[in-house]
């Protein structure tokens, strides 16, 4: 099955007494001297013909001097003149370049209308920037979340490092996406003063090449050991085995079943035990597994070396 990544909603033929149709009509009118003007508007959709017509001016039943305007695949029209009898030369090219914007600035507000009324509903928390990293749209789930942080100001936290505003924190990645030769997607995971974990992802928006905008989805995720881990192994410059002895201790494993489950001693786990407390600042394997579930705290430089196995 063929995709597409374009939304594809033509717009329908607006109403016979839409105030744009009449003041387009009006200066056609106007254009070409005409004492009277009337626009036969047809659209194709889906198989059938919408149609309209809109006037300007009484008829009294004359035909009117008739010119024919086509968009391939957009639209075609008949334009009656009333009194004229022979209209400007770039008569139709004015009635196509007029009929097409309007069409084309329909569609977009329809195309609009159904992804923000998509992004509404999404529990994702939705922020748009443009191309200088300021707000342009934000869904009420992000919103809210604006709103908290005007009132709590929730925080990125990070051991050993200064909190800083999750939205200072994301406009901050935003900002380095628009940098020249950055990369085009971004995937986050932190943790907050509040004590959860959230997931961002950046994703710039370009059009033929050109970057117009970054959006980034943001969206709360369990504390789980799973959730967790990427984070204790970037904050505390974790190796890829004590990454692996932490998980296989947060599932409940003693030192020798997780010796036996590593392939190694159970000695050889206490020394990676050990560099896991020193590099944490905890002192016990049940603090250890706490940083996999609870909030993050900088460890404190002055507690003491003793540790248990």
């Amino acid at each position: 099955m063929r995709r597409s990544s374009q939304v594809l909603l033509g717009p329908a033929c607006p109403d016979p007494d839409d105030p744009v149709m009449a003041r387009i009509v009006g200066a056609l009118a106007q254009a070409s001297g005409a004492r009277w003007c009337s626009l036969e508007l047809r659209l194709k959709q889906n198989g059938t013909v919408s149609r309209a017509v809109y006037t300007t001016g009484n008829a009294d039943g004359e035909p009117g001097q008739a010119v024919d305007v086509r968009m391939k695949g957009l639209f075609e029209a008949t334009v009656r003149l009333g009194g004229v009898t022979r209209p400007p030369e770039s008569f139709p090219e004015m009635v196509r370049f007029m009929l097409e914007l309007l069409l084309y600035e329909r569609r977009t507000r329809r195309q609009f209308a159904l992804i923000r009324a998509a992004l509404d509903t999404t529990s994702l928390l939705v922020l748009l920037f443009d191309r200088h990293a300021n707000i342009i749209y934000v869904n009420p789930p992000a919103d809210l979340l604006l709103s908290r942080q005007t009132e709590d100001e929730i925080r990125v936290v990070e051991p050993g490092g200064t909190p800083s505003p999750l939205l200072t924190t994301v406009v901050d990645w935003v900002i380095e996406m628009t940098g020249e030769g950055a990369e085009d997607r971004r995937n986050v995971l932190v943790s907050l003063s509040d004590g959860s974990v959230m997931a961002c992802e950046l994703v710039a928006i370009r059009d033929g090449g050109k970057l117009e905008g970054v959006v980034a989805l943001l969206q709360p995720v369990a504390a789980t050991a799973g959730a967790r881990l990427p984070l204790l192994a970037a904050a505390y410059h974790l190796t890829p085995r004590e990454q692996e002895l932490l998980q296989i201790l947060a599932s409940g494993l003693s030192t020798a079943a997780a010796a036996r489950e590593l392939g190694i001693s159970p000695h050889t786990v206490k020394d990676h035990l050990k560099n896991l407390y020193r590099k944490t600042g905890t002192r016990s394997r049940s603090e250890l597994l706490g940083l996999l579930s609870g909030p993050f705290h900088p460890p404190s430089p002055a507690r003491p070396e003793k540790h248990e196995m």
